[in-house]
């Protein structure tokens, strides 16, 4: 859990620096993480975390958990890939990425 707040933090120090805030309309990012337990889910769509996000700093954050299985994020990451959807943002291990990265 401590390195999923970690990235996410990360990543919106990141977007406080790539985006203005005085933007007229929220900058979404989409964001995918890796789960520990899948069946723990995505945040609710009322998380206080959201409304603070998109108030200080005008951004649209769109979470999602990735599978806790590798395998199973491994073919989300590729399917995402090959439709050309990936996210913003995700958690990839090496040979996925060298899937995507051959196919560029």
């Amino acid at each position: 859990m401590k390195r999923n707040c970690t990235a996410i933090a990360f990543v919106l120090f990141c977007a406080i620096l790539a985006s203005p805030v005085w933007a007229e309309k929220p900058v979404e990012i989409s964001l995918w993480y890796g789960a520990a337990v899948t069946e723990a889910g995505s945040p609710p769509d009322d998380w206080v975390v959201y409304k603070i996000v998109r108030d200080k700093l005008n951004i649209d954050l769109k979470l999602s958990a990735e599978p806790s299985n590798e395998g199973d994020q491994d073919v989300k990451v590729n399917a995402a890939g090959t439709a050309n959807q990936l996210p913003d943002l995700f958690m990839v291990r090496r040979a996925p990425w060298v899937t995507l990265s051959s196919r560029a």
